[in-house]
C-alpha cells in the first residue's frame, strides 16, 4: 500500500474526488425517475411516521397484502435496504 500524499497534494486530490462525485450527482439527479422517487419517498416517510409505521412493518404489510413476492429474496433485502436509507436520512434530519 502507498503512502497516503500529504499536505496540498492531499488536498487536491481529495478535491479532485469531490468534484467528480458532485458530478456523478448531478448526472444522477438529471434522471427523470429521480423527482419520482423523492416524491415518493417522501410520502413514504410522512405516512411511516402518520401510521407509526417501522420499515419492517411496511415490508410485511406489502408481503401479506401480495404486493410482494415471497420468492426472490433480493427485492425484500432492497426494500429494507431502501428503508434503513431512509430512517437514517430522517435521524439525521432530527439531529439524533
Amino acid at each position: 500500500m502507498s503512502p497516503s500524499p500529504h499536505g496540498l497534494v492531499g488536498i487536491r486530490l481529495a478535491e479532485k474526488q469531490i468534484e467528480t462525485l458532485r458530478q456523478r450527482i448531478d448526472t444522477l439527479q438529471q434522471d427523470p425517475g429521480y423527482a419520482q422517487d423523492v416524491e415518493f419517498y417522501g410520502k413514504l416517510q410522512g405516512l411511516m411516521q402518520k401510521f407509526g409505521f417501522t420499515s419492517q412493518d411496511v415490508v410485511e404489510l406489502l408481503m401479506l397484502r401480495g404486493d410482494l413476492e415471497l420468492a426472490p429474496n433480493l427485492t425484500v433485502s432492497r426494500l429494507r435496504h431502501i428503508f434503513s436509507l431512509i430512517e437514517g436520512e430522517a435521524r439525521v434530519e432530527r439531529g439524533a
